[in-house]
């Protein structure tokens, strides 16, 4: 599976962000419109989601805990219909949580750069630094260090939850 080093922190002025993002971009940003729902599941993290109202993907994923820069092994499949699926898993694992939010995508060379503004939560940035192959984690983590520091992320800014997580809705 695919390897990225992620982080999430809180930010207090998402526009600031996204000014000091669009200086390290290697490309134009996205806005991303996104629509999340969780299930249950014996190990990791499932969702499917909804972009923009129009494609939708299915995604596994784990990650270590912890605030710090950190894993996440993750595996992204396309999905052609999001209300048949959302039927589908609801009836047979059970749907455990609901994310909307609408995301600023930038890219800094492998890493992606999401500045999120979360429906009753706030606004978030969160890296992640996608390893290839031959690839070290450290390597990854001094990216993501580079780039928290170049956008104003102060270590008492990093969280340790998923925004379902935070929105009361436990994943486990």
């Amino acid at each position: 599976m695919p390897v990225n080093i992620e982080i999430k922190a809180r930010v207090s002025d998402l526009q600031e962000r996204i000014n000091l993002a669009r200086g390290l971009s290697d490309e134009p940003e996205q806005i991303l419109v996104q629509h999340d729902v969780f299930f249950r599941v014996p190990s990791g993290m499932l969702k499917l989601r909804q972009i923009n109202g129009e494609r939708a993907e299915l995604i596994a994923y784990a990650r270590e805990p912890g605030d710090q820069p950190r894993p996440s092994t993750y595996e992204i499949v396309g999905v052609t219909d999001f209300e048949a699926m959302r039927r589908l898993l609801g009836a047979t694992l059970g749907e455990v949580a609901e994310v909307r939010k609408t995301r600023t995508l930038f890219m800094n060379g492998r890493t992606r750069i999401h500045l999120d503004q979360v429906d009753g939560l706030g606004e978030f940035l969160e890296l992640e630094v996608v390893l290839g192959d031959g690839d070290d984690e450290d390597s990854g983590r001094a990216e993501a260090d580079r780039l928290m520091r170049a956008l104003g992320v102060e270590p008492g800014d990093l969280l340790d939850r998923t925004y379902a997580e935070m929105l009361g809705q436990p994943l486990g």
